[in-house]
């Protein structure tokens, strides 16, 4: 069982996500967007974290800079998870750190799961 932190700021999906994740026998937190997310993250420690790039107040590459920039989060895999396809984006999302870069439309819900817990069976290896 891992905690695992959502930030989107589609209620809808963080809900569905959050709703798989725990069928899956996980703690799932949502923020619903960036800057809410790093508050969160200053409080609690999670497992890892699944974030969209685009969103209000903070976006997701920020949001993913300052995971990395902190000692305290810099080790959380993050998986990005988004409709960006830019290739700009993808590059500097992996540039900086993240887990896996995933387009919601070529994932349903149930593989975005078993790429999740494949990340953090990676993580403790």
């Amino acid at each position: 069982m891992a905690k695992i932190l959502i930030i989107e700021d589609d209620p809808v999906i963080s809900r569905m996500y959050q709703r798989v994740l725990k069928l899956s026998s996980h703690v799932a937190e949502i923020a619903e967007d960036g800057e809410v997310g790093l508050e969160m993250v200053r409080a609690v420690t999670y497992d890892l974290i699944v974030l969209d790039i685009m969103m209000p107040k903070v976006n997701g590459l920020d949001v993913l800079k300052q995971l990395k920039a902190h000692q305290e989060t810099a080790l959380v895999p993050v998986v990005i998870l988004t409709n960006s396809v830019s290739d700009k984006v993808i590059k500097a999302a992996m540039a900086m750190g993240a887990a896996r870069y995933l387009l919601k439309s070529d994932h349903d819900p149930m593989e975005v799961v078993e790429i999740v817990e494949d990340v953090l069976r990676s993580k403790k290896s």
